[in-house]
């Protein structure tokens, strides 16, 4: 663990194992601690300066997560990215907000638009400046809109609590400029239908849009064969 692990104190969270929990998975989710990265509960423990017993018990929640595989007799790593639920992750994302769409667009407002058009300016300004975590939490922010202003709160929530794999997926593909530049264009054009009410053309650019994580993903798997699970290894 060459960098240094997010510190419990930059959560605002009362209880102690909440707050390691909390940084552990940001960790994770923003590969800083790699796919296939041993969680030593030990070393883990020194670093954070906190007893082990937190440290195990937010190790074992990220395993109910799908985020930490434990392995009897082989210690307990970060998991792999699996890409099969890369895809059910994508496929439950595209489900909910594809079709809630029309609700959106009946209910949006001056304002929600106006938020959305300031993170597609952001966006760009992460892009620009080399960072891609803050413009995944953007691109994240962006589609929550669509959730918010249709009162689906809890299916975002949801949404989010489900995304480890394919979180982790997306944030590679973002290591190449081309993709984020026509992220930020597609982003664009959803602006455009949604200024218009062309709920058509808003659906099928959102299908699209959350599709391309399937051929992203083959090239991610060739360059990182580390980082993902195998096909043929899962079926195993």
């Amino acid at each position: 663990m060459p960098f240094a692990l997010t510190k419990p104190e930059k959560f605002q969270i009362q209880n102690i194992g909440d707050r390691i929990y909390a940084g552990l998975r940001e960790d994770i989710m923003l590969l800083r601690l790699h796919p296939g990265e041993e969680l030593n509960i030990k070393e883990l423990s020194e670093k954070l300066e906190v007893s082990r017993s937190p440290v195990r018990d937010a190790v074992m929640r990220l395993a109910k997560e799908g985020l930490a595989d434990v392995l009897p007799q082989k210690g307990t790593r970060v998991s792999r990215i699996d890409p099969h639920r890369v895809e059910e992750e994508r496929f439950l994302r595209e489900s909910l907000e594809v079709r809630l769409l029309d609700l959106f667009l009946k209910r949006c407002t001056p304002a929600d638009l106006a938020q959305m058009e300031q993170l597609v300016e952001v966006q760009a300004q992460c892009l620009r400046e080399a960072r891609m975590a803050d413009f995944l939490d953007k691109d994240e922010a962006f589609h929550s809109v669509f959730f918010h202003a249709a009162d689906k709160q809890l299916c975002w929530e949801l949404i989010e609590n489900m995304s480890g794999h394919y979180r982790r997926a997306r944030l590679m593909t973002l290591w190449d400029a081309q993709i984020v530049g026509c992220a930020i264009d597609e982003h664009k054009e959803m602006l455009r239908c949604i200024r218009e009410a062309d709920s058509r053309r808003l659906t099928h650019l959102e299908e699209n849009h959350c599709r391309k994580i399937n051929i992203q993903e083959l090239d991610l798997f060739r360059q990182y064969p580390d980082y993902f699970i195998d096909r043929k290894e899962r079926k195993e």
